[in-house]
């Protein structure tokens, strides 16, 4: 995409001769171009995360509008030629996203096994096969299949690391998802219907940060334990990840 850009870029300056003659820029339009950038600013001060790339991506749009707004663009747009790439470049965002591996919109694993099927042997679908088949969401999905059971229409989910909102949400979103934080009380969780709890226990680095599922538990008037599981993250850390059952109100 960001070459695209400066590709376009390029070429809105032969186009510039051909733009109405440029009119006094308000002042206020030009705040408007200016303030993504200073959120910019601000966001990169307080945040101070790696992989700033994805997370800034929602910034894109805005921080190109001075650019796209420039003497030629007007021009280009309406050129066939540049829509038609623009068009391509929608595509192949499109096949990237229907194709990831952490969150695939097709059944990329049922997919793997009948190509496989077809043309066994093949070391390109095989190592497709394998690297849909098995990860961390898959074994995050298979444990709440095992330990959670599927009457439950609520459940509470306490993460330091962890997106498995949607996975905890089930198909067709039948489980409705409470973000906690770890400070809820009792009476409010047996009030929204609360009975099981997914807890992470991030393996301590931070002191500040809660590490224990069960003394959540005895702080909110007991429970137990039903499973437990344990997840490597890529900083080399790992999580414990705890599946609760808070015991009824006496």
């Amino acid at each position: 995409m960001f070459l695209f850009f400066i590709v376009s870029a390029v070429l809105a300056r032969r186009y510039r001769a051909r733009s109405v003659v440029n009119t006094p820029c308000p002042f206020l339009l030009r705040w408007v171009w200016t303030t993504p950038w200073i959120a910019l600013v601000v966001f990169s001060a307080e945040m101070g995360l790696a992989q700033s790339g994805r997370y800034l991506a929602s910034y894109y749009p805005l921080l190109l509008t001075p650019f796209l707004a420039g003497p030629g663009f007007p021009s280009l747009v309406r050129c066939v030629a540049w829509q038609r790439w623009a068009c391509a470049m929608i595509l192949v965002t499109l096949v990237l996203v229907a194709f990831s591996r952490q969150r695939p919109l097709l059944p990329m694993s049922a997919i793997a096994r009948a190509a496989a099927r077809l043309a066994p042997g093949n070391a390109a679908i095989r190592k497709v096969g394998d690297s849909f088949a098995r990860s961390e969401r898959t074994a995050f999905i298979e444990f709440l299949s095992r330990n959670l059971p599927a009457t439950e229409t609520t459940v509470g989910y306490y993460a330091l690391t962890g997106t498995g909102e949607l996975d905890l949400a089930g198909d067709g979103y039948r489980r409705r998802v409470r973000l906690l934080e770890a400070t809820e009380s009792a009476d409010w969780l047996r009030e929204h219907g609360i009975r099981f709890v997914f807890f992470e226990e991030w393996n301590p680095k931070t002191p500040d940060q809660p590490t224990s599922g069960l003394d959540w538990l005895k702080r909110v008037g007991g429970g137990s334990e039903v499973a437990r599981m344990t997840l490597p993250y890529a900083t080399g850390s790992k999580a414990d990840l705890l599946l609760l059952r808070i015991d009824p109100k006496p």
